[in-house]
C-alpha cells in the first residue's frame, strides 16, 4: 500500500497539489500507520455510527 500511496503523492505533487485529505476508520490502525508512513499527519479523530436498514 505504501508505494501506491508514495505514487500518488508524487502524481498529485506534480499537478500542483500542495494539500492532500484523506479518510479512514478509527479502529483501522494498520491503515493509519501507512498513511502516517508516507507523511500523511492525523489531523482529527471523528466517531460516526451507522444503521444498516434492510
Amino acid at each position: 500500500m505504501s508505494g501506491m500511496l508514495r505514487f500518488a503523492g508524487r502524481w498529485l505533487s506534480d499537478l500542483d497539489f500542495d494539500r492532500v485529505n484523506v479518510v479512514t476508520q478509527g479502529k483501522n490502525i494498520p491503515a493509519q500507520r501507512a498513511y502516517q508512513r508516507c507523511g500523511f499527519i492525523t489531523r482529527s479523530v471523528e466517531l460516526w455510527f451507522h444503521k444498516w436498514f434492510d
